[in-house]
């Protein structure tokens, strides 16, 4: 199962524009529109209002872990002799915040079900992890209740199992998360815990420590394309409510994350370029 996806990560790259001018970073995907159609107040369509809440509920998680990334940028630097934070302090800083990210990225799985549940309401009671369960394990029937474009959507979802399970350890099994405060970069792995859960070479220290810049540029690329492909679906079930502008979503965090899906992408074509 692999985390890291090239196409995910130049799609979720080209979409995200800059206004040089201003400094200010946007994105106008698929899912920006969807939130802008389904969220025009007002709307006295029943569904409308429930796929409202959901959407505002997901952009809420997704802007979460956009801005622990941001925050984790500003961080990185923050340790060191005078006014910065002492070694130590900063470790548990950045450990608690990349816990953090690990339970909003589960967060947004769920967000992204109940969006789905507003025009397919045959997922029911089933979470993420039910859904993917029931897309995999009963294909043919997953195609037949829920359609075959959403069952094909969450069933190429096999990054969730390793992302749930680190997840999983760090809440539910209280494992320790440590970050290294003399590394160069921000290094994580977990203490006796399931390490080999994120094992894509291109995340991984020669150590077998996990990047998190690399880590985070590769899950939230996934992510975004998710979203992408929900809203498309969300857009072709049900009839949204119409405006005449074409959304963008101004956030300052894009510009962090882009410049991490580069440094990811560059040192990619560094690996591939020492095998040839």
């Amino acid at each position: 199962m692999t985390l890291v996806d090239v196409a995910d990560l130049n799609r979720f790259g080209q979409d995200i524009e800059f206004d040089y001018a201003e400094g200010h970073s946007f994105n106008a995907g698929k899912f920006v529109q969807v939130f802008l159609h389904a969220t025009v107040p007002g709307s006295p369509n029943g569904q409308i209002r429930r796929l409202a809440d959901a959407l505002n509920a997901l952009s809420t998680r997704w802007n979460s872990a956009l801005t622990l990334c941001a925050k984790i940028d500003w961080l990185h630097d923050q340790r060191g002799e005078g006014q910065k934070l002492p070694h130590l302090v900063w470790m548990e800083f950045m450990a608690n915040d990349i816990s953090s990210f690990f339970g909003d990225v589960r967060a947004v799985f769920d967000c992204v079900r109940d969006v789905l549940r507003t025009v397919c309401p045959a997922i029911k009671g089933k979470s993420f992890s039910g859904l993917r369960n029931f897309v995999t394990e009963a294909p043919s029937v997953a195609d037949n209740e829920i359609g075959a474009d959403l069952a094909a959507s969450i069933a190429k979802c096999e990054w969730f199992e390793p992302l749930k399970n680190v997840r999983d350890a760090i809440v539910h099994r209280h494992t320790k998360l440590l970050v290294y405060p003399f590394e160069e970069r921000i290094n994580f792995n977990l203490l006796y815990g399931p390490n080999d859960l994120i094992s894509d070479a291109e995340l991984l220290t020669d150590e077998g420590l996990v990047d998190f810049h690399y880590f985070a540029a590769a899950v939230l690329s996934r992510l975004y394309c998710l979203m992408e492909d929900m809203s498309e679906i969300v857009s072709n079930r049900i009839e949204l409510p119409q405006v005449v502008v074409k959304g963008r979503s101004m956030y300052f965090a894009f510009g962090t994350v882009r410049g991490w899906m580069i440094e990811l992408l560059e040192h990619i074509e560094g690996m591939q370029e020492a095998e040839s």
